[in-house]
């Protein structure tokens, strides 16, 4: 599911990435700013952020940001998802799930 998941994303039109690696400077970052309510709006759909992400073990140095888990206390399936028992368990956080939602539509529509 990981991997489908990049695959159904698009490069030019909002990729899915693996968030078990700290963000870059320009993406979804916390330096010189506190985590704001809202992660985004997603067709009208407000998808607010994971403030406790380093509950799943993530360096308290880092500096990433992400939206919302689905599973609270479950990986997301872009995280590492091998730290969940079991892995299965691990379903896409809350914009995640529903950008690939509306992929497999417009996929299944053309």
């Amino acid at each position: 599911m990981h991997e489908f998941s990049h695959a159904l994303s698009s490069y030019s039109n909002d990729g899915i990435v693996d968030l078990y690696t700290d963000s870059p400077v320009d993406v979804n970052n916390l330096r010189g700013r506190p985590i704001p309510p809202a992660f985004r709006t997603y067709n009208g759909m407000v998808c607010a952020c994971d403030p406790i992400r380093d509950s799943l073990g993530y360096p308290p140095s880092w500096q990433s940001y992400h939206c919302e888990l689905n599973a609270p206390g479950f990986p997301a399936v872009m995280d590492n998802y091998f730290t969940a028992a079991p892995p299965e368990s691990c379903e896409h956080d809350r914009i995640t799930c529903q950008f690939l939602q509306d992929r497999m539509v417009a996929k299944i529509g053309r």
